[in-house]
């Protein structure tokens, strides 16, 4: 099966608050599309908070959240500001793939 992630960023007025809304599938090997739409909205100067948005994604696996928290803890340690939150639905059942040979 094939896995895509839409991912749109949202700001009122710039640097923002900044908004970045995913739909679709979120695994490991479709978080570098939403890195690559974080990257530029986490660089604005003087931008006070960056959401995350996952409440439209269909399909969440538990490696593709696992990297964002990774991405996320790796950028706050280097920095404070923006505030990253991360708003993820609530009762959705994580899909979790072992890999051949995983234990």
């Amino acid at each position: 099966m094939e896995h895509t992630l839409s991912v749109h960023m949202e700001a009122d007025v710039l640097p923002g608050p900044v908004l970045v809304k995913a739909k679709g599938s979120l695994t490991a090997e479709t978080c570098p599309s939403l890195f690559d739409i974080l990257d530029p909205a986490l660089a604005l100067s003087g931008c006070p908070s960056v959401t995350v948005d996952l409440l439209e994604v269909a399909h969440l696996e538990t490696g593709g959240v696992q990297r964002l928290e990774r991405y996320v803890s790796h950028y706050q340690a280097e920095t404070a500001l923006p505030a990253i939150s991360i708003i993820e639905p609530q009762n959705t059942l994580r899909v979790e793939y072992l890999r051949e040979g995983a234990k």
